[in-house]
């Protein structure tokens, strides 16, 4: 309790930590309601359209993502970044970044979207294997154009710490989302589903257009088409932030399409899809620190207390929110029905997502880092070697289906992060003691075992399950808080 303590009395006296503690709340909160009604809204869809339905869901929204990799999340993460970094030094320069990134992403939305729009038949026909998608990726190109300006928008009020402002929108969009979704998937199948996804969006657009513009009044910005010396942040920061993404999202997009071309391939990638939205969710939660974190290391680049909680704090949250489905895997039953958890390859491909899940928390804080310190060409060619190894791999598996596709991932995962994860160290981009620490190989090693164990067997006796999942619950917290506050 002392020490506990001490790291409240610490954060108290602490501006950067104090600021961090706020910010991180009403992003945590806002993560919640918002991702959770989004959460809830897809697991209804999955469960209305079926296995078959939510796979040509899951290759379209894949497809939307392949396409937003050149317009959206890189463009997002320089507003983020530079915002906060700028806006009590140089105004101007602020407002010429806002001004580009939008005029950027508005152009390139366009001519994507224009793209999507008229290449859909040829793309449904030829590369999803399924014609009837050609209306419904029109649809979607209307939703691609709006996704790039959300992206940027989102991006800016991140920049801004408007953390409030967020989760007012995100609780609007929530609603909105879920009400237009289970309107469109009921009435219209899979077409109705990106109808309502489609007007969720421009509602949401909408929204942040609105916090954008008061925030721009408080902090006396103005759009400014002059461009000076922004190209530089453009080469050294938001072209390779666009290439990591071009490194990610085609190799996903790739085994998506691999799969779909099976017999059954719809059905296999719709139970996969389906299971993908419980690490959504988790992952969700846990990047609701990002903004609150880099927002607070761009101005404090060498704060060692700083670093420790981005490195630790995901980690330990998406572990302990793991363990539960480990322990009660059909719990998901009520959510998802007996069509899904029924399916012979549910319980492995569960367990194997889940183990991945662990594993992108656990460098989570590493890609933060990187973008902080703008050395987003090693996320670039760490994105490479990852997304070579998992088309390579599930392209050469025999039985290609839900579990094997999980399974894929996850391989990439680890040799990637064996792989990667020494330079790093030599780099000092992270700790070696973070990985060298006791108590973090004590992590490692339990939590394998423990997935070793419930992955070959399942046990019936819920009262061991539960006696076992809450020791090993607060073993968890144990080592994390020692992780974090020992070494």
């Amino acid at each position: 309790m002392g020490k506990i303590k001490l790291l409240l009395r610490k954060i108290n006296n602490s501006s950067d930590l104090k600021e961090l503690s706020i910010n991180s709340f009403w992003s945590l909160l806002a993560s919640v309601i918002s991702k959770g009604l989004i959460f809830v809204a897809w697991l209804m869809v999955a469960k209305i359209l079926g296995k078959e339905g939510n796979g040509q869901v899951g290759v379209i929204r894949s497809t939307i993502n392949l396409f937003m990799i050149f317009a959206g999340s890189g463009i997002a993460l320089t507003t983020t970044k530079y915002i906060p970094e700028l806006i009590t030094k140089d105004k101007d320069k602020v407002s010429r970044i806002i001004t580009w990134s939008a005029v950027f992403s508005c152009f390139i939305g366009l001519i994507l979207s224009f793209l999507l729009f008229f290449g859909a038949p040829y793309i449904s026909k030829n590369i999803l294997n399924s014609a009837e998608l050609a209306d419904t990726l029109k649809i979607s190109s209307f939703l691609l154009f709006l996704s790039v300006v959300d992206s940027l928008i989102s991006g800016c009020l991140k920049g801004f710490k408007d953390f409030k402002g967020l989760l007012l929108i995100g609780f609007l969009y929530g609603i909105c989302l879920f009400a237009s979704l289970y309107i469109g998937t009921i009435r219209y199948g899979v077409e109705g589903t990106f109808a309502g996804f489609t007007f969720s969006t421009f509602i949401l657009v909408l929204l942040g257009g609105t916090f954008l513009k008061r925030n721009m009044i408080k902090y006396g910005l103005k759009f400014a088409f002059k461009l000076e010396d922004e190209v530089k942040i453009l080469k050294k920061f938001t072209l390779p932030a666009i290439l990591t993404g071009v490194m990610v999202i085609p190799f996903k997009w790739g085994v998506d399409t691999i799969m779909v071309n099976q017999p059954s391939g719809y059905k296999e990638l719709g139970l996969y899809a389906a299971i993908i939205l419980f690490q959504n969710m988790i992952l969700m939660i846990t990047a609701t620190l990002d903004a609150p974190l880099i927002t607070i290391m761009v101005k404090e680049k060498k704060d060692k207390r700083i670093e420790k909680l981005n490195l630790i704090i995901p980690w330990a949250i998406g572990t302990c929110m793991v363990l539960p489905i480990l322990f009660f895997p059909s719990i998901f039953n009520v959510f998802l029905g007996e069509e899904y958890t029924g399916d012979d390859n549910y319980r492995k491909t569960l367990f194997l997502i889940m183990l991945t899940t662990t594993i992108i928390l656990y460098k989570q804080g590493i890609a933060r880092i990187m973008i902080v310190n703008s050395l987003m060409w090693f996320s670039f060619f760490s994105n490479l070697v990852w997304g070579t190894l998992l088309v390579l791999f599930f392209y050469f598996v025999k039985n290609k289906n839900a579990e094997t596709l999980a399974y894929s991932y996850f391989i990439a995962y680890v040799i990637n992060t064996i792989l990667i994860i020494p330079i790093y160290i030599k780099k000092k981009i992270i700790p070696l003691t973070l990985i060298t620490s006791r108590w973090a190989i004590l992590i490692w090693i339990i939590f394998s075992g423990t997935f070793i164990v419930f992955y070959n067997y399942s046990f019936e006796n819920v009262i061991f399950r539960i006696f076992a999942l809450v020791i090993l619950f607060i073993t968890f917290v144990g080592l994390f808080y020692n992780l974090l506050l020992k070494d």
